[in-house]
Formats: C-alpha cells, sequence, structure tokens
C-alpha cells in the first residue's frame, strides 16, 4: 500500500506525531497503528520524505 493510502486512515493526532517528530524512532503505539493501517512497519525514506513535504505545507493529496 502506498504511502497516501496508509498515511489517510492514521488518526489526527498520530499524523502530527509523524509531522512533529520527523527523523525521530517511532514508538510502539504510534509503529502498531501505521501497521494498522496498512503501512510498514519501519519507515522508508520515501515515507519520510512525504511527511518533510506534509509538514513544509506541501499539498499531497492526503
Amino acid at each position: 500500500m502506498d504511502f497516501k493510502e496508509w498515511f489517510s486512515k492514521l488518526s489526527d493526532d498520530t499524523k502530527l506525531w509523524l509531522v512533529q517528530n520527523m527523523g525521530q524512532p517511532l514508538p510502539a503505539d504510534i509503529g502498531s497503528q501505521i501497521v494498522a493501517a496498512g503501512g510498514p512497519s519501519a519507515l522508508s525514506a520515501s515515507d519520510a520524505d512525504w511527511i518533510e513535504r506534509i509538514n513544509n505545507g506541501d499539498d499531497v493529496g492526503v
């Protein structure tokens, strides 16, 4: 599943945590929410790029 699909299924709190804590290790609860939404168990460089774009205010459609 691509980034937009699983990211859109996360709670607003989880999305906010990801944006505010880019590059930090994922706490177990955040990681389990990502996996439950259909995402990876570890974020890839591509996932981090998407999160950075969101953090920068780019309209990425999620």
